[in-house]
């Protein structure tokens, strides 16, 4: 599966909440920056409201990561609890999986050309928190999933952007986190006024991760 073939997150989170475009709600425009204030990509970004909001229950997909030129594609993948993420391998040579976080680990191989009728890869994860990604046969091979606790999240594109859609008004905390981080991200205060439509949001990583090798 190409990224391309993927929905936008916004695009993708306003379809699962069913209220993309609704009125009194409004879209965050988070920038993200490095330590060197520069554009800071597949950085995972949580808003968690301060106070109660109703919102839909999590809404469990299946979703795909591929190895692919010793690297994980995408790099950071967000789902809700209960969802399940597929591994593929479109190298030549047989790759592995170690995913690792305080809620979850496994281990899975995932074969370059995979016999008729063995099974598929795949791990369901049901707790929210991050995973760091690794594949022991190839060590410089990093990636992450996050399992997000609210419904309003996505992941920065190469410009460090991302839009979160249908948020109420009210206040809320931007979690950052990326796989190559060794200390926790600190939370970022927004506020969404009553009738807003449209905000914008800065934050910025307490470190620079490594350029990705372009693919």
């Amino acid at each position: 599966m190409s990224r391309s073939a993927l929905l936008s997150w916004p695009t993708a989170l306003a379809l699962a909440l069913g209220v993309g475009g609704a009125a009194g709600a409004a879209t965050l425009r988070v920038t993200v920056t490095d330590r060197q204030g520069e554009p800071a990509a597949n950085v995972a970004v949580v808003v968690l409201p301060d106070r109660p909001v109703a919102h839909p229950a999590a809404s469990p997909i299946t979703t795909v990561v591929t190895q692919e030129r010793m690297q994980f594609v995408p790099m950071v993948t967000m789902v809700r609890p209960g969802s399940t993420v597929r591994f593929t391998n479109r190298d030549s040579f047989d790759h592995h999986v170690r995913g690792l976080g305080p809620a979850h680990s496994f281990e899975l191989r995932v074969n370059a050309r995979a016999a008729p009728g063995e099974p598929v890869p795949e791990v369901t994860l049901t707790h929210p928190g991050p995973l760091s990604l690794s594949c022991h046969l190839h060590s410089t091979m990093r990636g992450g999933l996050y399992v997000s606790e609210s419904p309003w999240f996505g992941v920065t594109d190469e410009q460090g952007r991302v839009e979160i859609t249908a948020l109420p008004a009210g206040p809320y905390r931007v979690k950052l986190w990326h796989p190559e981080q060794f200390l926790d991200q600190t939370d970022t205060a927004a506020e969404v006024p009553a009738e807003a439509t449209t905000l914008t949001h800065a934050a910025r990583l307490n470190f620079t991760p490594r350029k990705r090798r372009t693919r």
